[in-house]
């Protein structure tokens, strides 16, 4: 059987198992056990189910080797609700088939305007029973931890419990370009994320990852589609071959080892270096 049949059965059985059930946490872990020890069989597909919506680059730990770079490359930044309800109207539109959506950040208990997101998602919600709604948290702080206390149980909260910005992580600022067996890979396959996690929102528009609208916030190639419409796999493996040539997690495809102390490369050192001159503007979704 050819990967491209392999992936199409596993997209198959994805969508059919319900989320949040026994089969469908059991069949999560064996595919988790397979991206680990054989990444490079897969031919990754992105996620055009799932969505992270990164509501803001606030946060109140800055984590070394971040995904969203939020501890080198601080701001502050977030998805407007006008975004937000413009979001929903083309998912409307469209009839787009979410599976889930997770807010994310940055840590998103700092968005100043959650509490009307949620009550904006809550709406979705009712329509479309089916969809998971959830939010990505490092629950560290007291603030946090309020912020999360008053947060509706239809919304599945995932909190990480962080207790500091140091952790085992891909080194996300470690970009395969800067390595020399990467540098002739086929970037437009991409890396896990874009299958397990999904497509991604920001304030400047839809990637096929979040970790890939990141690195398009530091290095500022301004990729971002501005229409939902707009987000297909085509789409998505043109960002990936600009984005992912700087994206420390598509070494997860060759089994990097993760680190703990911050690792940045000389491509990311001159991103940062320009970044904290002056901050590339990007348009806005």
């Amino acid at each position: 059987m050819t990967l491209h049949k392999v992936g199409r059965l596993r997209r198959a059985l994805k969508r059919a198992i319900r989320p949040e059930t026994f089969l469908h946490r059991v069949a999560e872990s064996a595919q988790r056990c397979l991206w680990r020890y054989a990444p490079r069989c897969f031919d990754w597909r992105p996620n055009l189910e799932s969505i992270d919506l990164d509501i803001t680059t606030r946060c109140n730990l800055g984590c070394f080797n971040c995904s969203r770079s939020v501890g080198v490359a601080p701001a502050d930044e977030s998805l407007s609700l006008a975004q937000l309800e413009r979001f929903l109207r083309e998912t409307a539109e469209l009839s787009w088939p979410w599976r889930s959506i997770t807010l994310a950040g940055g840590e998103p208990t700092l968005h100043p305007e959650l509490g009307k997101i949620v009550e904006r998602l809550a709406a979705y919600k009712r329509d479309h029973a089916d969809c998971e709604i959830r939010l990505v948290s490092n629950g560290h702080g007291m603030r946090v931890q309020e912020v999360l206390s008053s947060i509706p149980r239809w919304v599945t909260v995932k909190s990480s419990a962080k207790s500091s910005n140091r952790h085992v992580f891909h080194s996300y600022n470690l970009a395969p370009i800067d390595v020399p067996r990467y540098r002739n890979a086929d970037f437009r396959r991409g890396c896990f994320v874009a299958e397990y996690c999904g497509v991604a929102l920001t304030r400047n528009g839809y990637y096929g990852c979040a970790p890939g609208g990141a690195v398009d916030r530091v290095f500022g190639f301004d990729l971002g589609l501005k229409s939902l419409a707009l987000l297909r796999e085509a789409a998505v493996r043109e960002q990936f071959a600009t984005l992912c040539r700087c994206c420390g997690h598509f070494k997860y495809n060759y089994r990097e080892p993760q680190v703990v102390e911050q690792a940045t490369s000389a491509s990311w050192q001159d991103a940062l270096e320009k970044y904290k001159r002056k901050r590339p503007v990007l348009t806005l979704y």
